[in-house]
């Protein structure tokens, strides 16, 4: 296939999928007609952001094991496709086929699950759990559902309480088997642009900086902590094996709830919307890790710029198209968030939005949906129209315009020549990995700062 064919028998895939789950969902679950949670919920599971503006328990057992159980194997599985196949176009200089490469990936993350699955039986998470107050349901797939929300960095859980519930958290073993899990694709996504380059310094470069922000902002959030937070945590968990499951489950765009966001200090919330903005560190299998090749580009422009080298992406050189792909696919995600904070604003008055813990609330909101992370403080307070689908048109756009702008990158850079000569920046050295950390840090920063001021800084 060509570029614009992969993007278009995605695009098809996906569509037909959301309306299929649509079906189910319309006749399954007939409150869902009201607010336009119906496409909330569509637009949520398709994006890989499952977003929740519903109860979980109050879904049908079918509708949640069908339609949403396969959208969430669908949406990580769209996202390992694109992966792999901008780095088959740039060394290869074919794009693939979506369809043998989406199979192939759904194959792969049944494969996982199932293993997982095996696991988590022996470390004594509930396989079935006897929900029989909740519409009947006598035996949920909790370890199926909390297997695939994690390794495809979906996030949902089939019960409110989210992944740290005693039913799937027995004990501190399987809390650190959710860290690597949620982990495992975007770490070997990273690992897989050194195998196919056959530089695993390159791999071990980007590591290095995931590291740095990771040590980096972990710190300050044990150094933040308000004082009940500890009383507050999990069972299976203390503060700071906590802390690190949500800093993992933000990091990597998963949004997989452990204790409620109301008890963190504003230094807390300020850093996750500052990780959840980043988008890349170390990212998903979906956008994250598209936003972490944007980054990469820009640095290596701006990197070249400054050392008086031509910039050179894989012996490609970086010409003002590609740039300008790169810049408007990383920045999109800030844009969509400037636009929408004041359409809310507007839109949602019934909400309490001064400047403060209730403009924290909205923009943490809008953030989650536009990179597609999912986690939330309003819940089920957050079923109501205006929000529904400001929400589910942030997660269309969150999801496939940096998909696009990838893909365009591609396509450019397979139309030229390969050469590498020894005044080529060297994107595997030392130099490289503190001028990643630095850009970064700055391009978000920069965007966000003011917002921060409004929201969680402004905290008394």
């Amino acid at each position: 296939m060509q570029a614009n064919e992969y993007f278009f028998s995605l695009m098809l895939v996906n569509l037909f999928s959301a309306v299929i789950a649509l079906v189910i969902i319309w006749f399954g679950y007939i409150t869902s007609h009201n607010n336009y949670l119906w496409f909330n919920i569509i637009t949520s599971y398709i994006t890989n952001t499952n977003l929740q503006h519903f109860i979980n328990q109050q879904l049908p057992y079918f509708v949640q094991t069908t339609s949403l159980m396969y959208l969430q194997f669908l949406a990580p599985a769209t996202g390992l496709s694109v992966a792999v196949a901008i780095f088959r176009s740039l060394f290869y200089k074919t794009f693939g086929n979506f369809y043998v490469d989406f199979l192939k990936s759904i194959l792969l993350l049944a494969t996982t699950v199932f293993i997982i699955i095996i696991l988590y039986d022996y470390f004594g998470v509930t396989f079935g759990f006897p929900f029989s107050f909740l519409h009947g349901i006598n035996n949920a797939p909790l370890s199926i559902y909390n297997a695939i929300t994690l390794l495809g960095n979906n996030g949902g859980s089939y019960i409110t309480e989210g992944i740290a519930a005693g039913a799937l958290m027995p004990n501190s073993i399987t809390a650190f088997l959710d860290i690597i899990f949620l982990n495992l694709l975007p770490f070997s996504l990273i690992f897989l642009i050194g195998i196919i380059t056959k530089n695993i310094k390159l791999s071990l470069s980007i590591f290095l900086v995931v590291l740095i922000f990771y040590f980096a902002f972990n710190l300050i959030l044990l150094k933040n902590s308000y004082p009940f937070l500890n009383k507050s945590m999990p069972a299976a968990l203390g503060e700071y094996s906590s802390l690190s499951l949500f800093y993992s489950s933000i990091a990597t765009n998963t949004g997989a709830a452990v204790f409620p966001l109301k008890l963190l200090s504003p230094i807390q919330l300020a850093v996750f919307i500052i990780l959840m903005l980043g988008n890349a560190l170390p990212g998903s299998v979906g956008t994250g890790f598209i936003s972490l090749i944007f980054i990469i580009i820009i640095t290596i422009f701006f990197t070249a710029l400054m050392s008086g080298r031509m910039p050179k992406f894989f012996g490609y050189k970086l010409e003002h198209k590609e740039i300008e792909y790169a810049v408007l696919g990383y920045i999109f995600h800030f844009a969509i968030v400037l636009t929408a904070i004041p359409i809310a604003i507007f839109a949602l008055r019934a909400f309490n939005f001064s400047t403060g813990y209730g403009f924290t609330k909205l923009l943490w909101e809008i953030v989650s949906a536009s990179v597609n992370n999912g986690s939330d403080f309003y819940g089920a307070t957050g079923n109501i129209s205006s929000l529904n689908i400001l929400t589910g048109i942030l997660m269309l756009a969150g999801r496939y315009v940096p998909i696009y702008f990838m893909i365009k990158i591609s396509e450019s850079l397979i139309s030229k020549k390969i050469s590498f000569t020894e005044t080529d920046v060297r994107i595997d050295s030392f130099y490289f990995s503190l001028s990643l950390v630095f850009f970064t840090f700055l391009l978000v920063i920069i965007s966000i700062l003011p917002l921060l001021a409004l929201g969680p800084l402004s905290i008394g």
